[in-house]
């Protein structure tokens, strides 16, 4: 819980340096994409077009400005045009420069959409009458934008961060707001929320232990701060000998941490332009230089072991969703790490997927396997772990034996979830 100073500094950074940043950044945005996007469609159009002096222009605009930085751009029309007689206030000077700039970056993604639709959509056009304009208006860039639309979304995203360079000709925007109030109270964490409070944890060699809660309690955020995929402000964790202090960890550190556990995503994260093998084999020739031949063979063993024999050739798209995350779960274990971390591992598969899955888990529990799961499958936690961690709201609310968990929990809040769980059957109970 925020203690009241922090509080006091949220109330008073909202009203007077937030809320005018807000307002500024939120109209410089949205008038800035909008031209860009005229610009850049405008642009694409032009080298779709087999108009040769154009094309060239519309190419050598797009080589200018990708080729410069964008605050180089900034400080030439605020500052550099004055000289020439072009004066230029601030706000309309933003705007100006970010329409060019993103317009560069967004006539790429929309030129190359273009392309990406058939001819004979043209060709079809034509055979109906419609001219050259009709058919671009109507038919090609409908289909083009719709191709286009994720990564035009990324940019605007992108250009809402990019604003804070505005600050450099005096507008004052969000995020140079944000770094005011972080010069002026010293509270970065002022601006965030806390999600992890005080957690306490221990797990031993060959220890199961499942993490349980409702939704939202920071369950995930534990397991990937533990492995470095999210940055804790204040922690320090150890590891066999070596003890990691949060917030003074380098890459380096962390890399060599996370070769020495695994990591089972719960929308599974493989590969999608690589086989099944490759996808367990890619860590282990890339990030440890084993021999491919090596790899292979390891690879091969850690599929059989999950039940993919037949699947060594198998992309992603082509494997059901229990096999994709039994991929995962072979890519974890081929590396022999001393841990796997288990994110919701079976959340988003239906219940015969999910046996699929337990019942790897549970073999690897059998043979020893020390695992960190996360997970809301209740039968599991029960009969297969031997350590069960109660959290909800960021906190470890009880910790324990699983028996003792089950059966006799201590607190109100942690009997009153597991009641919502009573008498349901559940994939692991059939496992038995």
């Amino acid at each position: 819980m925020m203690d009241n100073r922090i509080v006091e500094i949220l109330i008073d950074s909202f009203w007077n340096i937030l809320l005018p940043g807000l307002t500024v950044t939120i109209p410089l945005t949205i008038i800035s994409f909008s031209l860009a996007l005229v610009i850049a469609t405008i642009t694409a159009l032009v080298q779709f077009a087999n108009i040769k002096v154009l094309k060239q222009l519309a190419r050598f605009y797009i080589w200018v400005i990708r080729g410069t930085p964008l605050l180089i751009q900034l400080f030439v029309v605020f500052y550099g045009l004055p000289n020439v007689g072009i004066v230029i206030d601030a706000f309309p000077a933003a705007v100006l420069v970010f329409s060019i700039n993103e317009g560069a970056y967004c006539a790429e993604t929309i030129r190359a959409a273009l392309e990406a639709v058939p001819a004979g959509q043209m060709e079809a056009g034509q055979c109906v009458g419609m001219s050259y304009l009709q058919i671009m208006r109507r038919i090609i860039l409908p289909q083009a934008l719709r191709t286009a639309f994720p990564t035009l979304s990324n940019s605007l995203i992108a250009m809402v961060k990019d604003t804070s360079l505005a600050a450099n000709i005096t507008v004052a925007e969000m995020f140079m707001a944000t770094q005011r109030i972080v010069a002026r109270t010293y509270e970065a964490l002022a601006l965030y929320l806390e999600v992890l409070k005080g957690v306490d944890l221990t797990v031993d060699k060959g220890d199961v232990v499942a993490i349980i809660g409702p939704s939202g309690s920071g369950k995930t955020t534990l397991l990937r701060c533990i492995n470095f995929l999210e940055n804790a402000e204040e922690c320090t964790m150890r590891f066999d000998d070596q003890v990691y202090r949060f917030g003074h960890v380098s890459r380096k550190e962390a890399a060599r941490l996370r070769r020495r556990t695994g990591f089972v995503f719960q929308d599974y994260n493989l590969f999608s332009n690589k086989t099944a093998l490759q996808n367990v084999t890619e860590g282990l020739i890339v990030a440890r230089r084993m021999p491919k031949e090596q790899a292979r063979e390891i690879g091969r063993r850690a599929l059989d072991k999950v039940g993919l024999s037949d699947r060594y050739d198998h992309y992603p798209s082509q494997l059901s969703g229990g096999q994709q995350q039994r991929v995962a779960i072979a890519r974890a274990v081929a590396t022999n790490p001393e841990i796997i971390f288990f994110d919701e591992p079976t959340s988003a598969l239906d219940p015969e997927l999910t046996k699929e899955v337990l019942a790897v888990m549970r073999q690897l529990a059998e043979e020893g396997m020390t695992m960190l799961v996360v997970t809301h499958e209740m039968g599991f936690a029960r009969d297969v772990s031997n350590k069960v961690v109660f959290m909800e709201h960021g906190v470890v609310v009880e910790a324990g034996n699983s028996g003792e968990i089950f059966e006799n929990p201590k607190e109100e809040r942690t009997r009153a979830f597991l009641q919502t769980f009573a008498g349901k059957a559940e994939p692991a109970d059939i496992l038995q």
